[in-house]
């Protein structure tokens, strides 16, 4: 047991850490972590907003060209049929893909437990559900088929309770 993040980071004993903490915490934490030599672990959103996001990613590359590895938690990844996407791709089983399509829809109502937590009903952090569960879609997309050419989105609010918006057509 240490008193401190700072300390845990210096054992020599440790290989990597996990970090899950509050969103605008965790940028500071994947950073000290790396400049430690320890390979992370970390939860998404990796940061509070694209800035703060993409200053995290490159301060993060001198480390992760060094060899460091760090990785954003996404469960998608790592599922059977995405891995068997990967592969085919990979063995040009696909042929040349032109276009990538994904289709999600979840309902949620006030039945369903995530529905009345603070995170998606009074979000600090724009996003809410699309922060909480697109991102893995649109990770597994970039992770199989690489970074998009071409994006377009529309982000209604259909749900008054559920701010700021909770349907994503991207």
């Amino acid at each position: 047991v240490v008193d401190s993040a700072e300390a845990l980071f210096q054992l020599p004993q440790l290989d990597a850490v996990f970090i899950s903490l509050p969103i605008d915490q965790q940028p500071r934490y994947v950073l000290k972590a790396l400049k430690a030599g320890k390979h992370v672990l970390s939860e998404k959103p990796i940061a509070p907003n694209l800035k703060a996001g993409q200053a995290l990613l490159k301060a993060a590359a001198p480390y992760q060209r060094r060899g460091l590895k760090w990785l954003v938690g996404e469960n998608y990844a790592f599922m059977p049929h995405a891995l068997k996407a990967m592969d085919w791709l990979a063995a040009g089983a696909l042929g040349d893909v032109r276009l990538a399509e994904v289709r999600q829809t979840n309902f949620l109502t006030p039945a369903t437990p995530y529905y009345h937590t603070d995170w998606r009903r009074q979000p600090r952090f724009v996003g809410g559900f699309v922060l909480d569960a697109g991102v893995h879609l649109a990770h597994l997309l970039r992770r199989i088929f690489g970074m998009p050419l071409e994006l377009k989105s529309l982000q209604p609010r259909f749900n008054p309770p559920l701010p700021p918006w909770d349907t994503p057509l991207a």
